[in-house]
């Protein structure tokens, strides 16, 4: 991408990683880069935001994907992205999660997504990631809200939780924005790059959720 301002999208695709419906089995096992027990393609919700649209990936965006994530910034603080992150690993990945799908002319920005849905118990994990270039505009904090909604409003969750490595503070502040609730620190949770990491964890119950009970602009189909 060229250097200097960015030029706001027309529409700004910022793609579900995995927005699932609710597992058939609490015991199912749910993984943010390899899933299992996934819904057929075609059943994965797309949802509207005022300048978003939350929508799952296409091979036609392997090469916007390997661009975004490819940046050390991103890895840096996402466990389980590679560096360099090439396309064919975008590819890949991407051909696990989804089948052929049409693709508009949209500019992808990032990911956001839900894992581990527990029906039984009503909870999930949230995560996302944004790309360099689209850092400071509102983009996360307007894809957390919309899929914080879809989780509470349509997967009637009763508690999101996410995490962040703790010298990440600008995804904590996201996380905060939308009304989640810090629950603690979990100390040198995770190793990245040879370099034990401690992790934030924090959440947000329905009967806390500050949009409950509000209208708002979601628009919710399939594709």
């Amino acid at each position: 991408m060229s250097k200097g301002k960015t030029p706001e999208p027309k529409v700004a695709a910022l793609v579900t990683q995995v927005l699932e419906k609710a597992s058939k089995s609490s015991s199912e096992s749910h993984e943010f880069e390899t899933s299992r027990g996934q819904p057929a393609a075609n059943d994965q919700p797309t949802i509207a935001t005022a300048r978003l649209i939350l929508r799952p990936y296409t091979l036609a965006d392997a090469s916007a994907v390997a661009k975004l994530a490819g940046r050390r910034e991103i890895a840096d603080t996402t466990l389980s992205f590679p560096h360099p992150y090439l396309e064919q690993h975008a590819r890949d990945w991407i051909t696990r999660h989804t089948e052929g799908r049409s693709q508009g002319k949209e500019i992808v920005v990032g990911s956001v997504g839900m894992k581990d849905i527990d029906q039984e118990h009503s909870h999930a994990e949230m995560g996302f990631w944004i790309g360099v270039d689209w850092w400071r505009q509102g983009y996360a904090t307007e894809a957390a809200e919309a899929v914080l909604q879809f989780g509470f409003e349509t997967l009637k969750l009763n508690r999101i939780h996410a995490h962040h490595m703790l010298r990440n503070p600008a995804s904590g502040r996201v996380l905060e924005k939308i009304g989640m609730k810090r629950e603690g620190i979990l100390r040198e949770r995770v190793r990245k790059w040879g370099v034990f990491e401690d992790v934030a964890v924090l959440s947000v119950l329905r009967k806390e959720w500050p949009g409950r009970g509000k209208s708002n602009r979601l628009s919710l189909g399939t594709v």
